[in-house]
């Protein structure tokens, strides 16, 4: 089966029908796709390609600029120059490059690699984009609580979390931390906290600052669905209650 060229279509505008899938396909303007089009082959396109309908190449895809309002699914490698939109859902098995920006409307699901050159922005946040190769690690939960009261008086308020469903205070200024969703096992964690002139004091400015300690007991005391954390005084090994506290889990 060989390679179909659009602009060998004469006249131009005239309906193609392909009744069996194309090996591959060369275009050197835009290509529109009403209905469903099937590529068994590699696909270059030199202008806009248009899919209101279904698209689907199980080869390589080069093109200049894709827009999809319907589903679109490749096999091969997809290789975009400039910009792509996708109303549907887009699913790539091979290797998804993209040098200009992407627009989503539904989902995107990558099988294999995803390599974006460009900037990457999630929700309003740009993504910062990093430098040499060593992998990226995210955190995987964070809190920032305040503490007033002490022992059993204690009252411990969540002022930011993320993926963290309550901190709770023992006695013995021991906190636990509950997760909403588990960690995997072997996080690590850094925490910092200090005294405050007020429980909802942000800045701090009194007391001292404090180091936290984890595993107090044993490794029982820290799960994948929750931690139990103390801080003591950086020139005392006393347990303490501080005021304001920030604890983040990375793994």
């Amino acid at each position: 089966m060989s390679t179909i060229k659009a602009d060998n279509i004469s006249p131009v505008g005239s309906i193609l029908n392909l009744t069996a899938p194309v090996a591959g396909l060369s275009v050197a303007s835009g290509l529109t796709v009403g209905g469903v089009a099937y590529f068994s082959g590699g696909a270059t396109f030199a202008g806009t390609t248009d899919h209101s309908g279904v698209a689907r190449f199980s080869g390589g895809v080069t093109a200049s600029q894709i827009y999809g309002s319907g589903g679109s699914t490749f096999a091969g490698n997809l290789h975009v120059v400039g910009g792509v939109t996708f109303a549907g859902t887009s699913d790539h098995t091979g290797v998804a490059r993209f040098a200009a920006g992407v627009t989503m409307s539904s989902s995107l699901d990558v099988n294999g690699t995803l390599k974006v050159s460009g900037q990457i922005t999630h929700g309003s946040a740009p993504v910062a984009v990093p430098s040499g190769t060593a992998p990226i690690f995210g955190v995987r939960a964070w809190v920032r609580f305040t503490r007033s009261g002490f022992g059993a008086d204690a009252v411990v308020t969540i002022r930011g979390q993320g993926n963290v469903s309550s901190v709770t205070s023992d006695n013995n200024g021991v906190y636990t931390i509950t997760f909403n969703t588990a960690l995997p096992a072997n996080y690590a964690i850094a925490g910092v906290a200090n005294e405050a002139n007020s429980a909802t004091n942000a800045t701090g400015g009194g007391g001292g600052v404090y180091q936290s300690a984890v595993n107090l007991f044993s490794n029982a005391d820290c799960t994948t669905t929750s931690c139990k954390i103390t801080f003591a005084n950086i020139d005392s090994t006393n347990n303490t209650q501080p005021e304001v506290c920030s604890l983040i889990f990375v793994g």
